[in-house]
């Protein structure tokens, strides 16, 4: 039995042993930031839902003054309620009613955007970390089998 191959051997396996390490390390590490990603996109959408709760909010009180100063201004000119004026509110209210729609669908509709990116982000890091966990036993694995080859070869189980 050749001391080369002794040599040979053991380093063989310690290489294993630490590419096992470096991978279960790494893949560990791809699921902390998979993890993070995911907890980065909910707190985004989150924010975004406020912004834009805060947005409409904003929209509504504008909206309000604006139909109080048209109101105010047809009072000015002598308008009396009723007729042409109510359908100028009305459809005033309308159109306000639909912008403020927009606003919230297309908030909700950020708020999903993000929430998604960030489960695509979850699945794809661990996914990454399944993969680097497979080559890190497979490193193992492939270290052992080379050791018990080299073994086997020189003679050690005889």
């Amino acid at each position: 039995m050749g001391t080369a191959a002794i040599v040979g051997a053991v380093i063989s396996g310690v290489g294993s042993v630490m590419s096992y390490k470096s991978q279960s390390a790494a893949a560990s590490a791809q699921k902390d930031a998979a993890r993070d990603a995911q907890r980065l996109a909910e707190m985004n959408a989150v924010a975004s839902e406020r912004e834009t709760a805060q947005e409409a909010e904003n929209l509504a009180r504008q909206q309000g003054k604006e139909q109080a100063i048209n109101r105010a201004r047809a009072a000015a000119t002598g308008m009396a309620g009723g007729g042409s004026l109510d359908m100028v509110m009305d459809e005033q209210k309308n159109i306000h009613g639909k912008e403020m729609s927009w606003l919230q669908q297309s908030g909700k509709s950020r708020a999903d955007i993000l929430r998604r990116q960030g489960d695509t982000a979850y699945k794809t890091g661990m996914a990454q970390a399944s993969s680097l966990r497979s080559q890190a036993k497979g490193s193992l694995i492939g270290g052992a089998g080379s050791f018990f080859g080299t073994a086997n070869k020189e003679g050690w189980f005889e």
